[in-house]
Order: C-alpha cells, then sequence, then structure tokens
C-alpha cells in the first residue's frame, strides 16, 4: 500500500480522513442509541464526533512514519522463510 510520507499528507489520507468524519457519528449514533434505547439524534454530538475522527485520523498519518505501518510484526516486513533441504 503507497503511503505518504512523515509529516505529510496525500489526497487518500485526506478522503480517508472524510470517510472517517462520516462514520465516527454513526457509531457514535448507534452507541448512544442502545444505551439510551431510543433513537435521539443529538446535532452537537454528532457534528463533535464527526470533527473528531476526521481530526484524530489525519493527525495520526500525519504523526506515523511509513515503514511503522508495513506489513508484519514491529512494523517492518519479516525477513522471508529458507528453504532447508
Amino acid at each position: 500500500m503507497k503511503q505518504s510520507g512523515f509529516f505529510s499528507l496525500g489526497w487518500r489520507d485526506i478522503l480517508r480522513g472524510l470517510a472517517m468524519a462520516v462514520l465516527t457519528p454513526i457509531a457514535t449514533l448507534i452507541t448512544n442509541s442502545l444505551e439510551k434505547g431510543d433513537f435521539t439524534l443529538n446535532w452537537h454530538l454528532f457534528w463533535l464526533s464527526a470533527v473528531g475522527g476526521a481530526v484524530a485520523y489525519i493527525l495520526k498519518n500525519l504523526f506515523t512514519k511509513p515503514d511503522a505501518l508495513a506489513d508484519g510484526p514491529g512494523g517492518s516486513n519479516p525477513p522471508p522463510i529458507k528453504d532447508e533441504k
């Protein structure tokens, strides 16, 4: 997967941040509705969670080194397995 550099953001990061701005308030709405037992839309909480989700995702991508997101344990790709024959 292509990643942005350290202290930089790409268009993919911005688009995923917008997706988090949509998904985070939906999750907040569902959990609050389940806790209270009724469906009440609190617009203030809805917008706070949308902004919080987007900002958190963008900040995470801004301060994460690209190699820390690589596959494998510890943020690096595991070495290839050698065949012992």
